[in-house]
């Protein structure tokens, strides 16, 4: 395998040898490039900065497909694969964190964004309203009769946080903290969905149980899909009607 890393543009290539004309494969990611086949370039559709995916990974889907076009074959994931968190800790944690930095945020900001403070405020609000205690079972996990509260919550804080970037009198600054914010909440939400999920696999082999797991499966997919088109509330909520269908299949593992 041979890696070549720039700041404008990386490419895998999968070569048994050091000559890339010896290549079997390649995956070029934002501007890099290999003969014959499309980079994975969100940035010329986009026009959205690259840190977005900075901790991500990419993944084939479906696998075994290729087209020569990355743009087609893969997916974006929020939560690398291998299974490592961008921001270190448990979901509950890293949420506490994303309310941290947002009060920094508005401490090193400038004065003249006055509007900010409301609206960061009014998203930390949403976000300690999702930590309430009596919503969760330990750092990883929340009840079931309230779950869903915690996911409502964090798509008002990132609806609140997503106008707020979308504004052009917005800092930079301040543009850049949403964002970082918003992919730390969706990271949380990841861990949610796939800790449940990985708890429900003791139940593998009964019939409701499969076909909950493969619902889960499906809305993680569609977390991802929902991710690469920046809908980011729709990302939080696939990962909440994966969350449901993990429940589903450990409810009835049990019965």
């Amino acid at each position: 395998m041979v890696l070549n890393n720039s700041s404008s543009g990386d490419e895998v290539i999968l070569s048994p040898t050091s000559n890339q004309s010896d290549a079997i494969d390649a995956v070029p990611y934002k501007q890099g490039s290999f003969p014959g086949i499309i980079s994975i370039d969100f940035y010329g559709l986009t026009g959205r900065s690259w840190n977005i995916y900075e901790g991500h990974s990419i993944e084939r889907n479906p696998p075994g497909q290729d087209t020569d076009d990355c743009m087609i074959d893969f997916i974006v994931r929020a939560l690398p694969t291998p299974v490592q968190m961008l921001w270190k800790g448990s979901a509950r944690t890293t949420k506490e964190d994303v309310i941290l930095n947002l009060e920094v945020t508005k401490t090193d900001k400038d004065d003249s964004d006055e509007y900010a403070d409301e609206d960061i405020d009014n998203a930390i609000k949403h976000i300690e309203n999702s930590l309430l205690e009596e919503y969760w079972l330990d750092c990883n996990h929340i009840a079931v009769k309230t779950g869903k509260d915690v996911f409502e919550e964090e798509k008002k804080a990132a609806e609140i946080l997503q106008k707020l970037m979308d504004k052009k009198d917005t800092a930079d600054s301040v543009k850049d903290a949403c964002m970082t914010a918003i992919l730390q909440l969706i990271d949380a939400d990841d861990s949610l969905a796939r800790i449940l999920y990985e708890d429900a696999l003791e139940y593998t082999g009964i019939k409701k149980v499969d076909e909950e797991l493969e619902k889960c499966e499906k809305e993680l997919d569609k977390a991802s899909e929902k991710l690469m088109k920046y809908d980011y509330d729709k990302v939080i909520h696939h990962y909440q009607k994966a969350w449901e269908h993990a429940q589903k299949a450990i409810k009835y593992g049990m019965e």
